[in-house]
């Protein structure tokens, strides 16, 4: 509590001369690290940069991946390293600053500051947005909850797809908020960069694996590297390549190789369209930017049946392998045992499968030696995944998508 104080004296008056020249248009965002998360933050912050706009990182971020993809953009105000942002002061002199303005609009997602700063906003003055990527079904303190208190102030919220509406709309039920309340709910599409035209793949002898994400719990890395390991020992016609911030993660299984870290969208492109399938082994995602970046490639997403992705990943559209995971429930029933920030390490690696993960182990497993035997069905798998995410996804329709909604705001 003291160091707090301490820290208090220093940061506050930091603070405030921060947020003098704030700009009309201000978001909050938790992070500016790896994470496809923080590019679609990024990717929305470049929509409105001729507007001018502002944008509070309010927690530390575990590197700087996308620091000075930000600060191109926006006026970046960094608070990941205040040790002070509990005193109600901060949000009542932000408030303050924020409520003066003529036609101020605030965008949130992903963390409980912004919700802490709305009790004290004029809604009646400033334009609230928000955004969810997907519910956090395992954590009872999510940011979904506790905006339940401010959700009248709330103008528009924006989610990625029917689920998430689903989601809120048995949220708003379960805790007596006002129906009409869905109305203010849209859907706006992510978008990513998409080639002109489908550019094929090479024919890999050895089946391509790409597994692309940060090391975090949710997106269970302990998965993959047994899958990898399972395969090694059985002879499974698979190599599988690792990006992401696994730079102190090393391993001796032949048929795995750790990239790291990339930032160079080439060089990423260049991954993708080497690559035949995209695992993605999450027991909680939104819609994740990895799988759109590779299905521009024509790289085929198999994935667990989380979040969003069955709308668009489906039989239907045949362009990509849903899993089923009997382990889900286990993780939404037991969220005290999966909400670890350590980093993911291989000591860490599962000595005792479960049951349920043994299941979703061995149908990625299966589905990667399907895939390999049947050569020309991995070839409509791509083809479709290509085209319907050109359909679907570019840059204009959702550029279009949230200009219209800020100029519906101000109306």
């Amino acid at each position: 509590m003291k160091s707090t104080k301490l820290s208090y004296l220093f940061e506050f008056p930091k603070f405030k001369k921060e947020i003098k020249n704030l700009n009309d248009i201000i978001f909050f965002f938790p992070f500016y690290h790896f994470g496809g998360g923080e590019t679609v933050h990024l990717d929305i912050l470049k929509i409105f940069k001729e507007y001018s706009t502002s944008c509070f990182i309010v927690h530390k971020s575990d590197n700087d991946f996308l620091k000075n993809e930000f600060e191109n953009v926006t006026q970046l105000i960094d608070l990941g390293t205040y040790k002070s942002l509990k005193y109600e002061t901060y949000f009542e002199v932000l408030a303050k600053a924020i409520n003066a303005k003529e036609n101020a609009i605030i965008f949130g997602c992903n963390n409980i500051f912004f919700y802490k700063l709305l009790p004290y906003i004029d809604e009646k003055k400033v334009k609230i947005v928000d955004l969810t990527h997907a519910f956090s079904y395992e954590d009872p303190n999510s940011v979904e909850i506790f905006s339940l208190p401010v959700a009248y102030k709330i103008h528009k919220r924006i989610v990625l797809g029917p689920k998430t509406y689903n989601d809120f709309k048995q949220l708003y039920e379960n805790n007596n908020i006002d129906a009409n309340l869905l109305k203010r709910i849209v859907i706006i599409n992510n978008k990513v960069d998409i080639p002109a035209a489908y550019l094929g793949k090479q024919q890999n002898a050895v089946l391509q694996v790409l597994f692309v994400s940060r090391n975090s719990f949710e997106k269970r890395p302990e998965i993959l590297f047994e899958i990898a390991r399972r395969c090694y020992e059985r002879n499974i016609n698979a190599f599988f390549t690792v990006v992401g911030d696994f730079e102190n993660v090393s391993t001796d299984l032949p048929n795995v190789k750790i990239v790291g870290s990339v930032r160079e969208r080439e060089k990423m492109n260049e991954l993708y369209e080497k690559n035949d399938l995209l695992l993605i082994t999450s027991f909680r995602e939104g819609f994740p930017m990895v799988i759109l970046e590779g299905m521009a490639f024509g790289t085929v997403p198999v994935s667990t049946n989380v979040g969003e992705i069955s709308s668009f990943i489906n039989q239907e559209n045949n362009n990509g392998i849903l899993l089923d995971d009997l382990s889900l429930k286990r993780y939404i029933s037991q969220p005290h045992k999966f909400q670890k920030k350590e980093k993911w390490l291989p000591e860490n690696i599962l000595q005792t499968v479960p049951q349920d993960l043994e299941d979703i182990i061995e149908n990625f497993i299966s589905t990667i030696t399907n895939l390999d035997y049947d050569r020309e069905r991995l070839k409509n798998l791509s083809l479709n995944a290509y085209s319907t995410l050109k359909e679907n996804y570019s840059e204009e329709k959702q550029r279009n998508a949230y200009l219209k909604l800020f100029k519906n705001l101000e109306n």
